[in-house]
Order: C-alpha cells, then sequence, then structure tokens
C-alpha cells in the first residue's frame, strides 16, 4: 500500500523500503508496480524506471544489480514519488489494493552540500567513506560517500568556486578538495548497488576534508538545482478540520482546478462534464464552480499515505493518513478530531433487523462529513433492539469509513442536513466511552 521511506533510514538500512542488496525484479515490481518504461542494453541488461527510480540488472532472472534515484540531484521539496500513483484506483473504476508507489521523505535534496549530509549521516551514526575523482571535462570533479553498500555521487565544476582551475592531474589535499569542492558539488545520484564502479576513485581522510569545507567558500543562489516542486504531504486532519485540501479549496471554478491539477484521470469525466477524479480524489461542479471535494475508496486506505495522481504545477498530492486507515474505526475519528480542537458530532442511522441489519455513521466536523457504513455485528444475537450502547458496540466492531466529503460552505449547511436526513444525533462524548467499553 502507499508507505513513506525515509532516505536516510534506507541509506542507514541499506534498503529503500521493501527492496534492498538481492531484490528481484520481481520484487521491485510487487513493491512499486509495472515500470514508466524498460530500457534494454545488449540484450542482457535492463533498466526499468519508476519516476526518479531507475532499475538495473540482468535480463536471465538473476537479482538486480543497482537500484538508483536517478533524479535526487533535482529534488527541492520533502518528498519524491517511486511509482505510479494512477495505477492504485485505474480509470476503469476497479479498487485496487496492490502496491503501486511510495513517497519518499527526503531527509535532504538536491541543494545539500555533501559535508551537511556527512553529518546528517554521522549523527545517524552511519560511518562515511569520501571519494574524488577528475571528470573529463577541465576542472570537472566527483565527490562519493561510500556508506556501506550505498553510494550517494556529487559532481561539481572547480571552475565555480571562482578560485581558479587547478591543473589535472595534481592530487590535491582532502583539506584543499574540500574547501574548493564542498559548497559547489551538486547532488547526481544515490544507489544501491551490489558491486560498485571505484574506478579512479581516490579515497581521502575525512576529517581533514570536512575541516577544509568548512573554510571554503558557499555556493551562492545561482547555484540551485530545482526542477519540479513537490508539496510536502498534505494532514488528513487538516482537510478534517478546514474542508481545504492543501491548494484545493473554496471558491474555485472548473478552470482553476484543471490549471491547478492538470486533466482528470478516472471516473464519468471530461473538460466540460461536472464530475472529475484523481484516483482517490474525486470534485463535483454546478456551473463551472467547485462545489464539493470527496475522498472516495477511503475503505481501501492503508500504509502511511495516500498518493493522489494529481498533476500541472502541483504534481502528485500526498496525504498524511496519521495513523488512520480503511479499517479504522468511528471513535477513532471522534478522538483524532478532538485531538485537534475540533468539536465533531456523531449521526447514527440504523434500519432492518437480524440478517438485514445495517447502519450508517456520519461524522459531521464543520464543513465536513465522513461517512462510515456495515452490517450488523456477528453476534445479532447479542443486540438488544433500542439499547444505546449495544447499538454503538454493533457499529464499532463492523464499521468501517465509506468516504469523506467537503462542502462549499455556502451549501455545507443544507447538503448535510440532506446527508444526515433520518439520523439520531449521539453525543460525541457517550460514543466515545460506550465505544471504549465495548472494546473492553
Amino acid at each position: 500500500m502507499p508507505r513513506s521511506i525515509s532516505l536516510l533510514d534506507a541509506i542507514v538500512t541499506g534498503r529503500l523500503g521493501p527492496v534492498g542488496d538481492g531484490a528481484f525484479f520481481a520484487d521491485i515490481a510487487r513493491a512499486f508496480g509495472a515500470p514508466a518504461w524498460i530500457d534494454c542494453h545488449d540484450e542482457r541488461t535492463w533498466t526499468w524506471y519508476f519516476g526518479g527510480l531507475a532499475v538495473s540488472g540482468p535480463t536471465d532472472g538473476r537479482p538486480a544489480d543497482s537500484i538508483r534515484l536517478a533524479d535526487i540531484g533535482y529534488a527541492a521539496a520533502p518528498l519524491m514519488l517511486l511509482g505510479d500513483p494512477a495505477e492504485r484506483f485505474p480509470a476503469s473504476g476497479a479498487k485496487s489494493l496492490a502496491d503501486h508507489c511510495a513517497v519518499l521523505m527526503l531527509d535532504f535534496d538536491g541543494a545539500a552540500r555533501p559535508s551537511a549530509v556527512i553529518d546528517l549521516l554521522a549523527s545517524a551514526g552511519m560511518p562515511v567513506e569520501i571519494g574524488y575523482a577528475d571528470e573529463a571535462g577541465e576542472g570537472g570533479y566527483r565527490l562519493v560517500l561510500r556508506a556501506k553498500n550505498v553510494t550517494i555521487v556529487f559532481l561539481g565544476d572547480l571552475a565555480a568556486a571562482g578560485s581558479g582551475t587547478p591543473p589535472r592531474g595534481v592530487r590535491l589535499p582532502a583539506a584543499a578538495i574540500g574547501g574548493l569542492a564542498d559548497g559547489f558539488a551538486r547532488l547526481e545520484t544515490i544507489e544501491w548497488c551490489r558491486q560498485p564502479d571505484d574506478a579512479a576513485i581516490r579515497w581521502i581522510e575525512p576529517g581533514a576534508y570536512l575541516s577544509g569545507a568548512m573554510e571554503g567558500p558557499k555556493a551562492g543562489p545561482e547555484h540551485s538545482w530545482q526542477r519540479r516542486q513537490l508539496r510536502p504531504p498534505i494532514a488528513l486532519t487538516d482537510f478534517l478540520t478546514t474542508g481545504r485540501l492543501g491548494p484545493i479549496g473554496f471558491p474555485a471554478s472548473r478552470g482553476e482546478i484543471g490549471a491547478l491539477l492538470g486533466p482528470p484521470r478516472g471516473g464519468d469525466i471530461g473538460p466540460y462534464l461536472d464530475y472529475w477524479a484523481y484516483g482517490a480524489l474525486h470534485l463535483n461542479f454546478d456551473d463551472g464552480a467547485l462545489t464539493w471535494i470527496q475522498l472516495e475508496y477511503a475503505n481501501l486506505f492503508s500504509g502511511d499515505c495516500e498518493v493522489l495522481p494529481t498533476r500541472g504545477p502541483t504534481g502528485p498530492l500526498v496525504i498524511d493518513l496519521e495513523g488512520l486507515s480503511g479499517s479504522s474505526r468511528p471513535s477513532d475519528m471522534v478522538r483524532l478530531l478532538h485531538t485537534r480542537g475540533a468539536a465533531p458530532r456523531v449521526m447514527v442511522r440504523s434500519s432492518g433487523q437480524g440478517e438485514d441489519l445495517s447502519f450508517d455513521v456520519c461524522i459531521v466536523a464543520g464543513t465536513v462529513l465522513i461517512r462510515f457504513v456495515g452490517v450488523g455485528h456477528e453476534d445479532r444475537s447479542a443486540i438488544v433492539p433500542g439499547d444505546p450502547a449495544e447499538r454503538i458496540r454493533m457499529i464499532e466492531a463492523s464499521g468501517r469509513i465509506d468516504e469523506i466529503y467537503a462542502f462549499r460552505p455556502d451549501l455545507a449547511e443544507k447538503q448535510i442536513a440532506s446527508e444526515c436526513a433520518g439520523f439520531e444525533e449521539v453525543p460525541a462524548s457517550d460514543y466515545v466511552v460506550q465505544a471504549r467499553a465495548g472494546v473492553a
């Protein structure tokens, strides 16, 4: 399921989330879905690409040779995506439980200096080797940080330091390398590799390098390597308490949403229709104006986060689930809202009896409505008709989240009243107390 992976943890453990040294291509596919494209080299080696992730290895069924973050040098945001989030909910509407993406949380980004990365790894108890090599072109160089089976490569040009270019072949001392190169090296790749290529690398003393780096020049604003800005994760409770999903809020027109998120990617949609879908995110329009925001398929939410395959200037949006999932109980949602200062209302409706007993629960927080649905407890004979405590026990036992709506403020009161017609309100504090008693 969509999950978050700490880049620092991935370096320290030597594994990129579920995959590491010795992983087969089948393992990679299970973790990140189908590759966006494949390159085949001499019919003996291929490379699979999953966005900024590249996996290379033999075509004969042996383990992959390397797992590489090829675009890490352009990362200028707190996260990057691995895999394609659009595959989680295909355009056909089928609900898939397969893993198709992960969110890499960047403990450092593409503008980080080598010395800063060394310090970060040292703070995590990870010793680092430092290598230096001349590259093609006058003044070009490569800095290599090696932490167990992980290789972090920086590229740069000594001429950028403004201190002149030393003659090629001159063996600069480690302190001089740190002073000249550290502030102008650009992060190029991070690679988990079984047999790294150490050709032409000269390993230097880390302490001397860091000493020189402290005294050397620092790169100016012109030395920023940014490509596309990905937004940091959106806390689910921010959406639940404000009705705003990151950059998406009210008022907004269909044209503004299209410019912000790019074309919709699923469902009964079209450029002039009133229902747009981006994976689990669904939007409704009336006369071209956004009327509600919906998180559909909430019963399938799992892992650390949910990735929405939006495009445009926002890039994909990521929702931090804050410990909730599709199997969370209504009381879990109520308690989480209480911790964020909200005053949720709990609305309950049950119908039928015996084998046909079912219910709906709506938790209302301002302009947001969270719907849970379910059927009666397996031991229906134990349910006392009309007993509120028994009804809450039943709801907690089998109620599962279905969908979340945020309505346009001027429509919210009427829309929520319509959605909750025939429901009975249960005080939120009473609901949580009875829910706890039922679980106990």
